[in-house]
């Protein structure tokens, strides 16, 4: 015992062991200053912009943890779309991500693991893309700046404004490099084992990391070695590593991943195909465009012109951030150039991930570019378009964020480009450290998007927290739900209520699901405009409601125009608000009244349907695509539906 503990205080006391701590510990304070004041106010903010994904993704870390304690699935959303609850088989796919959340989540706050995981995410992947260059060049202080590159590269920054915490957490995929080089290299059953877990892990993080992130790196380092090695690459025993990587990985992800296998044999994965693959395609200027918003070269006129046309306004950083910096572009040359052997597969990731990166069409200027020959327009094709007609990676619509990969590359060749420049300085330490130093903060001051750094309030609001206080177990509606921005905060306000919510969408709209939300919303918003289905007279409506345990109504105020819209109906249904602060307006649903005298609600879907309209003292609905009519019916039952078609 006394000889293994000597051996491990060894290991941790190693030369290598303490770089990377200085490493960590540089990562750490490059990001307290980028993302200053969120490190002071973890448990009072979310990182990123107000109402943007942050706030589903906080409200996940705490399901995840309570689904995980109850022995529950994590497709088993049962506190949203009261009163039936909702089953997410996307959800299966983040188990690892879950699990690191719930890690996290036993110990801190939502808001404050939101923001220690968002913000750990930048150090561990400044350690791995640093373990990864200092396997590669050799080279501690060349590696911390190689580190740098991919940890705070703009992409990145731009999905901590959005609070894309599933797209941040990328450290595992420099790791998961590092492991593939080492099995290819010194190929043995121990790396295979090891390989295999890592890339199963690092597939249960966010599928896309797998199309994005995984494959393009597998293909660029097998690709490499298959020609260094050339027909050495097959040798058994690299054959029987890689083979059993792929057993082990596939064993453990794959039956996570069998929703969405099967969902896609199936057809039934078209809620996740969306429209945007162009919107969220990275502009071709806009590699060479730094931040509009930085706080010192915007105001001393260093950022080109055409920065506002790439990124035309604030929110835009989100998904159009995709500046690779004159630092390390210079040092990934040099690198390049005066390296031997060459590095040319982290050249070719590099290129390869940001050409993918530009999407199926290019687009500059923020149009799409076309030309005419011979009296017919075209656009310019680019190689993702034919990408994109693999079977899964078309469900895909944001390939700007192969941008991130593409910086991988990047920092490795900015990695290699330093060892050069600081093997001049080998006898002079002090001066190699003092030259690292200045390196990394021109690269952290050049990638600096934002500053100080935006958070929204994670703060509950008094209204919510007297709602918890006075809750008796029923459901809250949150008005109006349809906008993303309400029902990101009503599901962050759920870990203060811990009630079922009517409605709620995690990731995307599921089609199969039937509109309870809309159903249970005409209980209660005094709409009386007619239609082809009578509605329930009021004493019914507020029958319904008991029926259906709606206890609160809470009316978000998050854009003025709503409390204009939505306020003087719900009034006229429920009496004046009981709770209200600046944002927030709480009704509370009146629990006495008439019994039932129907068994059937009937609810007409958004979709497929024009708005009713009076035709000869008639109320027509015109239907212009499937048309569907929803009946709830409070007891199993069978009958007729009787209706009038009137056909042109």
């Amino acid at each position: 015992m006394k000889d293994q503990l000597r051996h491990l205080w060894n290991r941790l006391c190693s030369s290598d062991t303490r770089s990377a701590l200085t490493a960590v510990a540089l990562y750490g304070l490059i990001t307290a200053v980028l993302f200053y004041p969120i490190p002071l106010q973890l448990n009072s903010v979310l990182t990123g912009f107000d109402g943007r994904d942050g706030w589903e993704h906080a409200w996940w870390l705490w399901f995840a943890k309570h689904l995980l304690l109850e022995g529950r699935g994590l497709n088993d959303l049962y506190l949203l779309n009261h009163p039936v609850g909702l089953q997410h088989p996307y959800q299966w796919s983040l188990a690892a991500f879950s699990l690191l959340a719930g890690l996290v989540g036993v110990i801190l706050p939502p808001a404050a693991t939101f923001n220690v995981m968002a913000l750990g995410s930048f150090v561990l992947c400044g350690l791995a893309a640093y373990h990864l260059c200092r396997h590669v060049t050799g080279s501690h202080l060349a590696a911390i700046i190689g580190g740098t590159v991919f940890a705070f590269c703009p992409n990145r920054m731009g999905h901590a404004l959005g609070g894309y915490l599933p797209q941040l957490t990328a450290f595992l995929y420099p790791w998961y490099g590092l492991l593939l080089i080492r099995a290819l290299e010194q190929p043995s059953l121990r790396r295979g084992i090891g390989l295999g877990l890592l890339a199963a892990v690092a597939a249960l993080i966010w599928p896309m990391h797998i199309a994005y992130f995984m494959l393009p790196l597998t293909l660029v380092i097998a690709g490499a070695e298959l020609l260094r090695l050339r027909g050495g690459l097959f040798s058994e025993q690299r054959l029987m590593t890689l083979g059993v990587g792929l057993a082990v990985s596939l064993a453990i992800a794959l039956p996570f991943f069998a929703p969405l296998v099967v969902g896609r044999f199936r057809d039934n994965l078209s809620y996740l195909s969306t429209h945007g693959i162009v919107q969220h395609s990275t502009e071709l200027l806009a590699f060479f465009t730094p931040s509009p918003y930085h706080p010192v070269l915007a105001p001393l006129g260093l950022v080109p012109a055409f920065a506002k046309r790439v990124i035309d306004e604030i929110q835009t950083l989100r998904w159009d951030s995709a500046y690779v910096g004159v630092v390390p572009v210079l040092l990934g040359l040099w690198g390049l150039l005066r390296s031997k052997p060459r590095p040319w597969r982290w050249f070719t990731l590099a290129l390869g991930a940001a050409v993918l990166s530009l999407g199926p069409v290019l687009i500059l200027a923020g149009e799409p570019l076309t030309y005419i020959t011979d009296g017919y327009e075209s656009r310019v094709l680019l190689p993702y378009a034919i990408v994109r007609q693999i079977p899964l990676l078309d469900l895909g619509r944001t390939p700007g964020r192969l941008n991130t990969t593409s910086m991988l590359g990047l920092g490795v060749l900015a990695a290699f480009g330093a060892s050069r420049v600081l093997s001049k300085l080998e006898n002079k330490r002090w001066k190699a450290q003092l030259a690292v130093s200045l390196i990394v903060a021109m690269i952290a001051f050049e990638y600096v998007a934002i500053w100080p750094f935006p958070a929204g309030k994670a703060t509950i609001p008094p209204v919510i927290q007297q709602v918890a206080e006075h809750s008796d177990g029923g459901a809250i509606l949150h008005v109006p739900m349809d906008r993303r921005a309400v029902n990101n905060r009503a599901l962050f306000f759920q870990t203060a209520t811990q009630e079922p919510v009517v409605g709620g969408v995690v990731l995307r709209t599921l089609p199969t699901v039937p509109p309870w939300q809309e159903t249970i919303e005409g209980l209660v918003i005094d709409d009386r405009d007619h239609d082809v289905v009578p509605r329930p007279a009021e004493a019914q409506r507020r029958a319904w409601r008991r029926h259906l345990g709606i206890e609160w109504v809470i009316l978000d105020r998050f854009f003025p125009e709503d409390e204009a819209r939505y306020q003087p109906g719900i009034e006229t249904v429920l009496g004046p608000a009981v709770l209200e602060d600046d944002i927030l307006t709480a009704f509370s649903v009146p629990s006495g009244g008439p019994s039932l005298e129907a068994q059937h609600l009937y609810t007409i879907a958004d979709l497929g349907w024009h708005a009713a309209e009076e035709d000869g003292g008639i109320w027509r609905r015109w239907m212009y695509a499937d048309g569907t009519l929803y009946i709830y019916s409070i007891r199993e039952d069978t009958g007729a539906l009787r209706f009038n078609v009137d056909s042109h």
